[in-house]
């Protein structure tokens, strides 16, 4: 197939529509170098356009130490802060411990029991930690007891009837502040003591140590004659009243005998009523000690239960904290005590009513039987006046002397073989309850020649050591601050005395000493806690005792706000408004009166310029340094915030 001459060249296209060969071909030449030319023009713009945006971007991309190198200081800001106003305490920190006070060693005066031949074995003793109260039994000696009672002066001797002194005077005031009143309180051994020991012997549980078999027969006896002595009075009176009588000794004897009946009625009467009273109050003493004794234990154990309460409380006997089961236990203890506390305090209402009736009924009875002696005398008055009896007066004096020298008899016998109180039974202590610190004795051995155990009061101590230079800036009667760092407790107290250390620090017990150096610059001060029910023996603690304090609250600024200008005066730098239109602070130099400084923070006067609570103080600035501080008001710039202050 032959192609079409039109397709195969555009030239004899042109040329079939009557164009010359001759002059197409160099037009399309021509045109085909001028496209070429644009095309190499536009390549040329391009290149150069992307090379002056080369430029450009590279001009603006700079490197990380060029743009450091490059960089202007920013612009520092003010650091103030407001002027408060506060109370400012300035206070003395002591290194302390919580102690006992003073422990009072325990001893006894002489042998336990009346009979000292005896062998002493103790057979109970306390435990370290058991608290000892007034009328106690602290030790038990082959079976006798050793009370504590309350006093100042010590045991030095065998207290019998007929003893006389301030220790007897001593024992009478502490039987009678226990209940056992011995009648009169004085210095002699009388009956009233002796019952008093006897009465409270056996409210403990124990009998007095009284006379022996040989005695109590001797002391029979004696008794025996002074009755048959009195009847004998009494034989030899009715004979002087027989033979004077100017009746028939029939109706005087009928007189007499009825005289002498209402007399031993008022007699048995009387004795009866004093018995009976004695009783009634023995047994009132007796329900008001249980009842005591009820209450105690029963306000121990909500003590005990309100101290296992609380938070962080650990368990003595386990060392862990309490447990849901013994917080219950404890609580069912309360209740257990207070249960026996109610019952003992019904036993003691009975007991005070019961007391009541037999008082009245005894003095109605008594007043019965003297009303009848009454009428009896009246009678046997009426009759005629006896005749002289010179004799019968002289068997009536006769009578009366030999009842006399019978009661003497009686008496020195009395004070020989009465109630005995042995020198070891009673250990006197001047501060009672106490607590037992140290027990030197054990059950089955003979007790120790010197102190039988340690006594510690339940109040404790706190006391801490300063050296003389800081002492002279305390003040006894000052607030203080203690703080216990191991128990978590923080309470306030006073600062109570500044005393000589009772001795010197010298590392033997246990404080480590002071280096070897004297202690003679140092003083002991002691605080006392407002509420030390928190506060355990044994516990070191931090002391902080007010040296000064402003009074109330005063203009106040931080340490740092205030400086010393070049004419010597404290000044502090306080901002204020910016004026209209401006971003620059305005600070202004105000002098002030300085004061007290603690805390942080110091007590500022204004002298003259206006300065109240809330305006700002200048402290430094946000570069870190504090700024150049000038005589005159200023207006702060960069070039200013940037300067370093000199102070």
């Amino acid at each position: 197939m032959t192609p079409d001459p039109s397709q195969l060249n555009p030239t004899i296209e042109v040329q079939q529509a009557g164009s010359d060969q001759q002059r197409s071909l160099p037009d399309v030449a021509g045109r085909s170098r001028r496209r070429r030319l644009r095309q190499a023009g536009i390549v040329l713009c391009l290149a150069l356009v992307s090379a002056g945006v080369g430029v450009l971007v590279g001009r603006s991309i700079k490197s990380p130490a060029d743009a450091a190198s490059s960089a202007k200081p920013p612009t520092a800001s003010l650091i103030t802060v407001p002027v408060e106003r506060r109370e400012l305490v300035s206070s003395l920190a002591i290194a302390g411990e919580i102690a006992y006070v003073e422990p009072v060693p325990v001893r006894l005066a002489g042998v336990v029991g009346a009979a000292g031949g005896d062998k002493q074995i103790v057979t109970k003793a306390p435990e370290v930690g058991a608290e000892v109260t007034d009328g106690l039994v602290m030790f038990e000696i082959s079976g006798r007891p050793v009370f504590a009672l309350h006093g100042q002066l010590p045991m030095y001797r065998e207290l019998a009837p007929g003893a006389s002194g301030p220790d007897v005077a001593q024992l009478e005031t502490a039987l009678a502040a226990l209940g056992f009143v011995p009648g009169t309180v004085d210095d002699t051994y009388d009956s009233g003591t002796e019952a008093a020991i006897d009465a409270f012997y056996e409210s403990r549980g124990y009998a007095s140590q009284g006379p022996t078999d040989d005695q109590r027969k001797q002391l029979s006896e004696a008794r025996k004659s002074v009755v048959d002595a009195d009847s004998a009075v009494r034989s030899a009176q009715v004979a002087l009243s027989n033979g004077q009588s100017t009746v028939t000794q029939s109706e005087r004897l009928a007189r007499t005998l009825a005289r002498d009946k209402a007399r031993t009625a008022v007699s048995d009467a009387q004795t009866a009523n004093e018995r009976n009273n004695a009783l009634a109050a023995a047994d009132v003493t007796s329900a008001r000690s249980l009842r005591d004794n009820a209450k105690a234990s029963s306000d121990n154990a909500i003590a005990i239960y309100a101290a296992a309460q609380v938070a962080g409380a650990l368990n003595p006997e386990t060392g862990g904290p309490f447990t849901p089961g013994e917080l219950a236990a404890l609580q069912q203890g309360v209740l257990d005590k207070d249960k026996a506390r109610l019952e003992a305090d019904q036993t003691l209402n009975k007991a005070v009513t019961d007391e009541a009736g037999i008082i009245a009924q005894g003095k109605s009875a008594l007043d019965d039987a003297n009303g009848q002696l009454l009428l009896a005398q009246a009678e046997l008055n009426d009759l005629d006046k006896p005749a002289d009896t010179t004799a019968l007066r002289d068997a009536v004096t006769a009578a009366k002397n030999a009842l006399g020298e019978a009661n003497t008899s009686l008496a020195v016998l009395e004070a020989e073989v009465g109630t005995v109180l042995p020198a070891g039974e009673v250990v006197f202590l001047p501060n009672l309850p106490i607590t037992f610190t140290s027990v030197n004795a054990s059950v089955g051995a003979a007790p120790p020649g010197d102190a039988i155990a340690e006594v510690s009061s339940t109040d404790t101590e706190i006391t801490g050591s300063v050296s003389k230079a800081d002492a002279s800036l305390l003040v006894v009667g000052s607030p203080a601050n203690i703080q216990v760092p191991d128990l978590g407790v923080e309470v306030g107290g006073t600062l109570k005395e500044i005393r000589k250390p009772k001795q010197a620090d010298d590392g033997s017990n246990g404080g480590g000493g002071n280096g070897g150096g004297s202690t003679s610059d140092r003083l002991e001060v002691v605080v006392v806690a407002d509420d030390s029910s928190q506060l355990m023996p044994g516990f070191s603690v931090r002391i902080g005792v007010t040296v000064s304090s402003t009074a109330g609250e005063v203009l106040a600024v931080p340490v740092a706000a205030v400086f010393v200008g070049a004419d010597g005066t404290s000044k502090v730098e306080v901002e204020r408004s910016a004026a209209l239109g401006s971003r620059a602070a305005v600070t202004e130099l105000v002098e002030v009166e300085v004061g007290l400084s603690a805390q942080g923070y110091i007590e500022i006067t204004p002298n003259g310029a206006d300065l109240v609570e809330g305006d700002r103080v200048v402290v430094g600035s946000d570069s870190g340094t504090r700024r150049q501080r000038r005589s005159r008001t200023t207006t702060t710039d960069p070039a200013v915030e940037n300067t370093t202050a000199g102070g």
